[in-house]
This record gives C-alpha cells, sequence and structure tokens, in this order.
C-alpha cells in the first residue's frame, strides 16, 4: 500500500471521475478536501507531546528529588480527667497493654 500526498490522490480521484462530474462526484472532492485539511489542523503534535513529556519529567524531579517540606507534631489530644495531654505515637499504639 502506498502512502500519498493529498495532491496525489485528489489527482487519482479527479482521473477516475473524468471533467463531466456530478454533484455527488463533486461532494466526494469536497469530502476528501476537508478531510485532509482537519488532519492538518495546525498543532505541531510532536512539539507538543516533548513540551508535556517535560512538564512531567520536571514535576517528577520535583516531586522526588527536592526536600519535603517541615512537618508540624502530631496534635496532642487530652483525655478526660487529666490535666496534660496524651501524646500518641506510632510505636505505642501496637503494644500490648
Amino acid at each position: 500500500m502506498a502512502v500519498r500526498s493529498r495532491d496525489e490522490i485528489l489527482a487519482s480521484v479527479r482521473a477516475r471521475i473524468g471533467d463531466n462530474a456530478t454533484d455527488d462526484d463533486l461532494s466526494l472532492f469536497e469530502d476528501i478536501s476537508d478531510t485532509f485539511d482537519s488532519f492538518n489542523d495546525g498543532i505541531n503534535w510532536k512539539q507538543k507531546y516533548e513540551e508535556n513529556d517535560n512538564a512531567w519529567r520536571q514535576r517528577y524531579r520535583e516531586r522526588f528529588f527536592t526536600s519535603a517540606p517541615e512537618q508540624e507534631p502530631p496534635e496532642e489530644i487530652s483525655t478526660p480527667g487529666s490535666s496534660e495531654p496524651k501524646q500518641y505515637r506510632y510505636e505505642n499504639l501496637f503494644k500490648e497493654g
């Protein structure tokens, strides 16, 4: 299967239809021309892809290769009847008793 340019395809269709084109033939020409024009909508997809790829790579680098902001200490929870708030830590959560 050959890959042809827009002009080659239109010339091939024009040669097949000939000079006495009907309304249906002209409609076909218009459809083919509009279809080719829609393929070339002025967007450089390669450039757009590369810009998007670079933006995501930058986000990845910033997320994983920069230091994390300082975290605030966990909020203290007070228990009823005591004047001091009880501090919960990860290590204490899984101890029995």
